[in-house]
């Protein structure tokens, strides 16, 4: 019984870990490519296309990144109140 509680209590753990470490990765990811963004304006002064492709890796990462991410963590959720509420066999 001690370890069956102690379970249900990491998954909630490992859970909020894992969506702390997927939402703080996409915000680094996000403020690198406007640090990026700014070095190569400063490098390279003239016209470029540095907001355009900062704009797509944007939103590659929203739309593929953060869907991806809110996937899984539900799909891990789901499984988890699966187990805890399902019968043991």
């Amino acid at each position: 019984m001690p370890l069956e509680i102690l379970g249900q209590f990491m998954r909630l753990i490992s859970l909020s870990v894992r969506l702390f470490a997927n939402m703080l990765a996409g915000h680094i990811l996000i403020l690198t490519f406007l640090g990026l963004m700014f070095i190569l304006r400063v490098a390279r002064p003239r016209p470029s296309v540095d907001h355009p492709v900062a704009t797509v890796f944007y939103l590659f990462e929203v739309v593929i990144v953060v869907g991806i991410q809110a996937f899984i963590f539900a799909a891990l959720s789901a499984i988890y109140i699966g187990s805890a509420i399902e019968p043991e066999h």
